[in-house]
């Protein structure tokens, strides 16, 4: 079965032009998020980020969180979605 990643990377090489997603701010193409990605899995691998690694994300609803997540993927490894506003997190799980 085709990974996340490679069926990314071969819509890009389809239509490498066309809007992969899109934000209230910004629109990248696949090329650009393949770039995006790309950049981010670099920093992460040299920082020791790789195969069963586990990688906080603390990012608004965007196109790089998108791009972060499809990082995260390429190098083998998992996320774990930490909260914006964490004291609403916990309000929120905090029973009246």
């Amino acid at each position: 079965p085709a990974t996340l990643p490679a069926l990314i990377a071969a819509q890009a090489a389809r239509t490498p032009d066309a809007i992969a997603v899109q934000d209230g701010q910004e629109a990248l193409d696949y090329r650009s998020l393949l770039a995006r990605a790309e950049a981010i899995a670099g920093r992460l691998a040299a920082a020791g980020a790789g195969r069963g690694a586990v990688i906080g994300l603390r990012l608004a609803r965007n196109a790089t969180l998108v791009a972060a997540l499809l990082a995260i993927h390429r190098l083998g490894a998992a996320f774990l979605l930490l909260h914006l506003r964490p004291w609403q997190a916990i309000t929120f799980a905090t029973p009246k």
